[in-house]
Formats: structure tokens, C-alpha cells, sequence
């Protein structure tokens, strides 16, 4: 391997001394007022138009001759694609422009660059120079597109004489900058993050006499991430995390002397329940998350960028419970008998204090997504700190439907429709490039 490096290294010394002996300085002002006759010659001919209204055959044939067989045109005014090639170039400005469109090129302030030895006698130089092109199309409005353009040009040199001077490749500056930061960017990063960020279990049911006031509750998350840049605009990313999240609530239920809690007790004699229900509810749950991300980055100065994703995360529960604090009074209303019962133990009757814990029993896995933004800075090379806001929710049901205790939503309103996690907060993150 080292042979063929070294091999090459030579290959290429040599063709340059050669290329220097070979184009002195008037060669060189040969080579260079030959490019600039063909740049005048695309500029002319670019437009299609003999007369300025019209499309032309004769126009369109010496437009397509100064070109090589597999010449690449930056698509600077036409659609979506990169790079068109001179046919399709032409075959745009037939459909969509019938007045033909009009080229300018700065050739006054051209610049010379990379004169190259492609064969024993093929050669190229790239000329930089701004270029904007301009045309009316068949919807009558004005599109016009100003680039700095890089021309490559190869010609033949052989016996001593020039020759076949075409145009091989018209790129923009734009692109220039982008593939050297695709391949700059491109590649494997692994990285850890962490997050903080307030949490809340969410019933979707809204229960009349039933209040629940959150309270500001955190959570932490932490893990490590593989992320590949496809480009330097784009990216996925996959991970692992440890989340510990928490959701505090007041929960207050008082349905004073309505009759809409329909109960049967111990006698099988039917009576309506009455609630006065003070209390506090801290859930705390542990899991681990496994995220897949789609992650679009966009250049704002030098190496520092904004970013977003889109993600989706499986969960895993390892642990969920509640402690509850407060009071609640319980009081059974016998129609049939025309008596309030207050204060009665064996049928659940009564004042009730809690300062308990209990089990949340929920559903072993469930699915999130995910959105984020934030800036990514350069610290070192290949190292970036990320940092910004994020926002996660469940969208499967925690299938919350068993009562832990005697005042929860279960044993009051009976199986909410779905139980869901929600999360907001700050997240910072390091990536290193392998």
C-alpha cells in the first residue's frame, strides 16, 4: 500500500514539472484568450436567440458544439435537479422560456486556476468568474439567478499546437462549498447526551368535579448516541437512555350532592357516594428508551449551525410508583332507605388519611416521539457541543386501568381512555467524530 502511495505521489510531481516546462508564460496567454473566446462564444450562444425573441436551430447547434460529450451544467435557474446536461438545458429553455433567456459573464475579472494534465495530450483549467442568467417565462414572470461560477475547459495540446477548447463542467461556488463541507461533516459520531425537562402523566378524560393542578415536576434523562452524517445537511442518529421522570399533581374531587357515583356495598343494597377528596400525588417512573432520530442541519457561520429532529423511542418501564399525601371523606347516600351514611368502616365510610406509596401498574413498553432544535458549536476539530430544547410525548396508552388506592381516578371515574407521558425541557449533548 505504501509502494502505490508513493508510486502516485511521484506520478503526480512528475506531471507537474512536466506541465510547468511545457506552458511558459505565452503558452499560458494562449490558453488563456482561447478560454475567454469559448466564454464569449456560451455567453453569446447560451441564449438560444438569434434575434432576441425567438428560439434559433442554428443557435442551439453551436450552443450544444462547445461542450464535451458528458459536460455537467449547474442548474442555476431550471428546477430542482443539481446539474443538467446541455441537451437538457436546451429542452428547458424550449418549454419553459419562448422568448429564449439571456447569459452574462464578468470576464473582465476572471481568474485562472488549476491548469491540469488530464492524458498525454488533454488538459483542463478552471476559470472562476460571476455569471447570471436571466429569462422570462411562459407564466410572464421574471426569474433571474446570479451565481460565482467556476468553469472548467479542457483542450488539446500536442506538436506544439492548441486545440478543441470546450467546456467540460460549470459549477457554483455554493456547491464548491458544499461538498467540501459534506465531506467534512460526513461520517460516524458517537456521542453522550443528557436532558432535563418537566414531565407530566396526562389522562385525556376531563371528569366533572375531578381537578387536577400540575405542579413544575423534573426529569432526567441521560445516554450515549451513534450519529451518521449522510451530508452536512442531514443525519441519523440512534442511542440508548436512562430516564427518571416525575409528575406531581393536587388532586381535589368534591360532586357535593349530585347522585352521579352509583355504587353497590357488601349487603348488595345499591346507594350513591359522595367525595370530598384533598390530596397530593408524586409518580415517579424509571425506563430506558431506545431513540431513532432524523436530524437536518443547516450552516449559520463558520462550523457553528442550527439543527432540528424528528424521532421516535421504544421504552421500557423498569419501576412505577406513587406517593400520596392528604385526606378524603366518603359518604354513601341510600335512596331507597332515604339515609346518609357518614361514618361507617365496614362499608367504606368515612375520613381517610394517606401518606402512602403504591404501585402505578402500567404497561411494560410504550412508544414516543420526539422533536428538537438547537445549535450545534464547534470546540475542537471534529468535536461539537449541541445544545437546545426539546419536546417528547407517548402516543401508545400506558394502560392505566387497575386502582392503587381508594381515591385514585380508577376507583372514582373508572378506566381513563388512555394514559400518556409529556416532556419539555433543555437537552446538551457532545459529539466526536471517529
Amino acid at each position: 500500500m505504501n509502494k502505490l502511495i508513493i508510486t502516485l505521489s511521484i506520478l503526480i510531481i512528475s506531471k507537474t514539472l512536466v506541465f510547468g516546462q511545457i506552458f511558459d508564460e505565452s503558452r499560458k496567454f494562449t490558453i488563456r484568450d482561447s478560454s475567454l473566446i469559448l466564454l464569449n462564444k456560451y455567453q453569446e450562444y447560451a441564449d438560444l436567440t438569434e434575434d432576441g425573441i425567438s428560439i434559433s436551430r442554428k443557435y442551439i447547434s453551436r450552443f450544444l458544439s462547445l461542450f464535451t460529450e458528458n459536460a455537467n451544467l449547474v442548474n442555476d435557474l431550471y428546477g430542482k435537479k443539481q446539474f443538467i446536461t446541455p441537451n437538457e438545458f436546451v429542452k428547458t429553455v424550449k418549454e419553459k422560456y419562448n422568448g429564449g433567456i439571456e447569459v452574462k459573464i464578468e470576464l473582465d475579472s476572471a481568474y485562472f486556476k488549476n491548469l491540469t494534465v488530464i492524458t498525454d495530450s488533454l488538459y483542463s483549467v478552471q476559470i472562476d468568474c460571476k455569471k447570471y442568467t436571466v429569462g422570462l417565462n411562459n407564466q410572464n414572470k421574471i426569474i433571474r439567478k446570479d451565481i460565482e461560477a467556476t468553469f472548467t475547459v479542457t483542450f488539446n495540446y500536442q506538436n506544439d499546437t492548441f486545440g478543441n477548447f470546450k467546456i467540460k463542467e460549470i459549477i457554483s461556488k455554493k456547491i464548491i462549498l458544499k461538498r467540501y463541507s459534506d465531506k467534512k461533516i460526513k461520517g460516524l459520531y458517537l456521542g453522550v447526551n443528557a436532558n432535563i425537562l418537566s414531565g407530566k402523566l396526562l389522562f385525556d378524560n376531563n371528569i366533572q368535579y375531578y381537578n387536577h393542578d400540575y405542579k413544575l415536576s423534573g426529569a432526567l434523562s441521560a445516554g450515549i448516541t451513534a450519529n451518521y452524517y449522510l451530508s452536512s445537511n442531514y443525519a441519523v442518529s440512534a442511542g440508548i437512555e436512562y430516564c427518571n421522570f416525575n409528575s406531581n399533581f393536587n388532586t381535589t374531587y368534591n360532586n357535593e350532592q349530585n347522585n352521579n357515583l352509583l355504587r353497590t356495598d357488601i349487603d348488595n343494597d345499591k346507594y350513591y357516594l359522595y367525595v370530598n377528596s384533598d390530596f397530593s400525588e408524586e409518580n415517579n417512573l424509571k425506563y430506558i428508551s431506545l431513540p431513532v432520530k432524523f436530524i437536518y442541519r443547516h450552516k449559520l457561520y463558520n462550523e457553528t449551525s442550527f439543527f432540528a429532529s424528528l424521532g421516535i423511542s421504544i421504552s421500557y418501564i423498569l419501576s412505577s410508583e406513587s406517593y400520596i399525601s392528604g385526606n378524603s371523606v366518603h359518604s354513601g347516600w341510600y335512596d331507597e332507605y332515604n339515609l346518609l351514611v357518614d361514618n361507617a368502616p365496614l362499608y367504606d365510610f368515612g375520613s381517610y388519611s394517606y401518606n402512602n406509596t403504591f404501585d402505578l401498574k402500567l404497561a411494560d413498553i410504550f412508544l414516543s416521539g420526539n422533536i428538537e432544535a438547537g445549535i450545534s458549536f464547534p470546540l475542537k476539530k471534529s468535536i461539537y457541543l449541541n445544545t437546545g430544547l426539546n419536546f417528547n410525548s407517548s402516543f401508545t396508552d400506558l394502560k392505566y386501568n387497575e386502582s392503587s388506592y381508594k381515591d385514585d381516578y380508577i376507583y372514582l371515574n373508572g378506566i381513563p381512555k388512555s394514559l400518556f407521558i409529556q416532556s419539555a425541557g433543555i437537552f446538551i449533548s457532545c459529539i466526536y467524530k471517529i
